[in-house]
């Protein structure tokens, strides 16, 4: 009965270990879309004052 009780609390926190890894590269991938597009803004603006600039 231990046994079988210790492999159910081994199972189930590598299940949690697992969902919180994902969730956490979710949330990386997340963070370096964000990183990306503000980067990819900031890149446009620079360009469009530099054009309003040379004008």
């Amino acid at each position: 009965m231990r046994y079988f009780f210790l492999k159910r609390y081994e199972s189930v926190n590598y299940y949690v270990n697992k969902k919180k890894v994902s969730f956490l590269s979710h949330i990386n991938l997340n963070i370096q879309k964000i990183t990306y597009m503000i980067i990819y803004i900031t890149l446009n603006v620079n360009k469009t004052n530099m054009k309003e600039g040379l004008q």
